[in-house]
């Protein structure tokens, strides 16, 4: 879920924020807020896609940052009077530049939520510039840990999710493997990381496929793989391409595996004749957790949405609870609100107890978390190896 880019941070103006806050004393880590802020209005940005060809990703992002703004505030105490106000990022650089530049210097937010590659990458300069905290839950471009301080991941990165999936498929006697990958900025390292990773087990990539992220038809290549006819075949693509390129494969008489990373997980491929028996990583979340913050979460994303959530959408939702518990944390120690204190109250915390499991942040803004491989089965997921 990622577009290549290079230089349109370049095209986005310094923005300094001037933001106050009143100190008030409230617990660090999922704590009532104090009486003193109750009149005050925290706001937050999401820069997501919200139109183009992956608003897909966009709806099902905004469906766990809606609930996590409802629940914050009238379910979990939190934090009062949040709101979040959403720019179109279209998953695509230059709409997410624009966006940014609205919700820091018109709305003044000090924590934007992104999503996609680069998108993230794109912003990852504009957010050390602006001291704006940037957190992504759905970009996993092997490089986001490098964007610098003010980018955050609350996401495993891709690179964690080979390391898993390429040992199991050498297990199943897979030999020969294709890559498809984007050309930006999650494609072209994965591809290379594939390729390394594979390599050292002792399979063989007879052939790696590069496609613009604006393609929408594979007929030609699809036939190509399906005459090399590899044991599998590992898409580094998202959205309707995924579904596009599975179609056309099977279509082109392809019989092999067809597996690829989180990307995958969206209704669209899920519920897609073609993609049955397709295998991708995710992170591990414990939905069945019996702790407050997963059943206030899972009971309300079924009754608002009539099913149950993926991990997408609790890694936004718990971007909101690690916001609400770094402003907690400010206002107990009688801290300025602003987005370099809440950064220092991010690493100050530390662990966050979070949608089911603990979120601990690395240094470089990336997390650790397990890794399980799931299968698209009967227009559902089943998890094959944890």
């Amino acid at each position: 879920m990622n577009i290549k880019n290079k230089a349109w941070a370049a095209v986005a103006f310094v923005v300094s924020i001037a933001l106050t806050g009143c100190g008030a004393s409230t617990a660090s880590s999922h704590g009532s807020s104090g009486s003193s802020t109750s009149n005050r209005q925290y706001i937050i940005g999401a820069d997501f896609p919200l139109s183009g060809i992956n608003a897909v990703y966009g709806q099902i992002f905004s469906e766990a940052t809606k609930l996590a703004q409802t629940q914050v505030v009238s379910s979990l105490h939190l934090l009062p009077n949040l709101k979040i106000d959403y720019v179109d990022s279209q998953a695509l650089p230059q709409p997410a530049v624009v966006g940014w530049q609205k919700l820091v210097s018109v709305d003044r937010v000090p924590y934007v939520l992104s999503a996609f590659s680069g998108v993230t990458t794109a912003l990852g300069p504009l957010a050390t510039r602006d001291q704006v905290v940037q957190v992504n839950g759905g970009g996993v471009s092997p490089n986001l840990g490098q964007l610098g301080a003010y980018t955050l991941n609350d996401i495993p990165l891709i690179s964690d999710e080979i390391k898993t999936m390429l040992p199991y498929l050498n297990k199943q006697n897979i030999k020969s493997m294709d890559i498809v990958y984007t050309d930006d900025s999650l494609g072209i390292p994965s591809n290379k990381l594939i390729k390394k990773v594979w390599s050292g087990l002792g399979g063989t990539v007879p052939a790696s496929y590069e496609i613009a992220p604006t393609d929408d038809s594979f007929t030609s290549l699809a036939s190509q793989i399906a005459s090399g006819n590899p044991d599998a075949v590992y898409l580094v693509t998202y959205g309707n391409q995924d579904t596009t390129l599975i179609t056309q494969l099977r279509n082109q008489g392809y019989t092999g595996k067809i597996v690829s990373y989180s990307g995958l997980d969206f209704p669209g491929a899920i519920s897609l004749k073609q993609a049955q028996g397709a295998l991708f990583t995710s992170e591990r979340v414990n939905f069945n957790a019996s702790d407050k913050i997963t059943q206030t979460f899972v009971k309300g994303f079924k009754k608002a949405y009539h099913t149950m959530p993926e991990y997408y959408q609790a890694n936004y939702y718990n971007a909101v609870l690690i916001y609400a518990d770094a402003v907690a944390y400010i206002n107990k120690h009688h801290e300025t609100y602003n987005g370099s204190n809440i950064l220092a109250a991010i690493h100050a915390i530390k662990t966050f107890h979070v949608v089911g499991t603990n979120v601990t942040f690395r240094k470089n803004g990336t997390v650790s978390m397990p890794i399980e491989i799931n299968e698209i089965k009967n227009d559902s997921t089943v998890v094959i190896k944890n």
